[in-house]
C-alpha cells in the first residue's frame, strides 16, 4: 500500500472502486470501445480524476478488487444506473456486462430474486431516457435491501 492510499479518504476510497468497477463493465467483453472510453472519460471529469489515471486503472485492471460497496440505497441506485449506462454505452450488452452488473447488485445487498428485473429496468429507463429521479422512484419497490 502507497502512502497516498494509505491517507486517501474513504469517499475517495468509494469514488475510485465505483470507477474501478465501470473500467471493469466496459472491459467485460475484452475490448473497451470508443464510446465506453467517452463515457469512462465523463465520469472521470465528473469525478475529479485525469486520464492518466483511468489508463492506469484500465492497466492494472486485475489488480483491484471490487470491496468498497456505497452505503446507502440512493448511492447503490445511482451506481448501478452508471454501471448499466456503462453497459449500454457501446450499444451492445453482452452476457458477460449483465452477469457482472447483478453481480455487483447483489453486493450491493439488492435481493438476487429481483436483480435481473431491476438491471432490465434500469436498462430500458435509460433507453426511453427517463430521468434518473424518475426511474428511482418507478423501480424502487425493486430496491428493497433485505
Amino acid at each position: 500500500m502507497s502512502l497516498f492510499e494509505f491517507f486517501e479518504s474513504k469517499k475517495d476510497k468509494k469514488i475510485k472502486s465505483h470507477f474501478k468497477n465501470l473500467i471493469k463493465i466496459a472491459f467485460a467483453d475484452g475490448v473497451i470501445d470508443d464510446e465506453e472510453k467517452k463515457l469512462l472519460t465523463i465520469f472521470s471529469k465528473k469525478w475529479g480524476f485525469q486520464m492518466k489515471d483511468i489508463e492506469d486503472l484500465i492497466s492494472e485492471l486485475k489488480e483491484y478488487p471490487t470491496n468498497t460497496l456505497p452505503e446507502s440505497d440512493t448511492e447503490k441506485f445511482h451506481l448501478l444506473y452508471e454501471m448499466v449506462e456503462m453497459m449500454l454505452a457501446d450499444g451492445t450488452i453482452e452476457d458477460t456486462e449483465m452477469e457482472f452488473i447483478c453481480e455487483i447488485a447483489c453486493k450491493f445487498g439488492f435481493r438476487r430474486a429481483v436483480v435481473n428485473i431491476l438491471v432490465k429496468k434500469i436498462v430500458m429507463g435509460i433507453q426511453e431516457q427517463i430521468p434518473i429521479e424518475k426511474l428511482r422512484d418507478e423501480v424502487n419497490p425493486f430496491l428493497d435491501l433485505n
